[in-house]
């Protein structure tokens, strides 16, 4: 019987479209397999994601700061910073001195505790400053309004954010904390 093809001739198209289909198949699967490790990162950060909140306490005569961590994963506290009228104070007894609040006081007792340099875990909570006399700790609380804290921490993923906590608290991503002002001591 006589076609009018060459021998071979019909194979070449099939092959070519066969190549089409393999190539195909398998762009398809490599995208289905970026989808699937991009949800997989998805779900490994929210597994870890810290979240810090700052509270404040005021209960017979004292004040203190408490610093929790809601999030689900640890939080690295990477820099710290507080402020009173805008210009950083170096320590918790820095701040006292400036709104004095141990002027005419006998008990000058404070318990404060560092939360530079340190990891917080998931549902934990740390008393970062708590002043027990009344008249200084009425003085503290009448200086909150011109007070904010300013940390930056990261996950274990190594994503980070800075906290503001003072007048309006916001949280916002940022690269990293390097560069970012760290000057509390405490």
């Amino acid at each position: 019987m006589v076609t009018g093809r060459e021998p071979g001739e019909g194979r070449t198209g099939r092959r070519l479209l066969e190549g089409v289909f393999v190539t195909g198949v398998s762009l398809l699967a490599l995208a289905v397999s970026a989808y699937s490790t991009y949800w997989q990162r998805q779900q490994a950060r929210a597994m870890v994601l810290p979240r810090l909140q700052l509270s404040t306490w005021f209960d017979q005569g004292l004040v203190r700061f408490e610093l929790e961590n809601v999030g689900v994963g640890p939080a690295e506290i990477r820099g710290a910073q507080v402020l009173l009228d805008g210009k950083p104070v170096t320590s918790w007894s820095g701040l006292l001195e400036a709104v004095d609040a141990f002027k005419g006081v006998e008990n000058r007792t404070i318990h404060n505790s560092t939360m530079h340099s340190r990891v917080l875990g998931a549902g934990k909570e740390i008393k970062v400053f708590e002043v027990v006399d009344p008249t200084a700790a009425a003085r503290v609380r009448a200086a909150l309004p011109r007070l904010s804290v300013d940390l930056c921490y990261c996950s274990v993923l190594d994503e980070c954010w800075r906290m503001i906590d003072g007048e309006h608290s916001r949280h916002e991503p940022v690269a990293s904390c390097q560069g970012l002002p760290c000057t509390f001591a405490e």
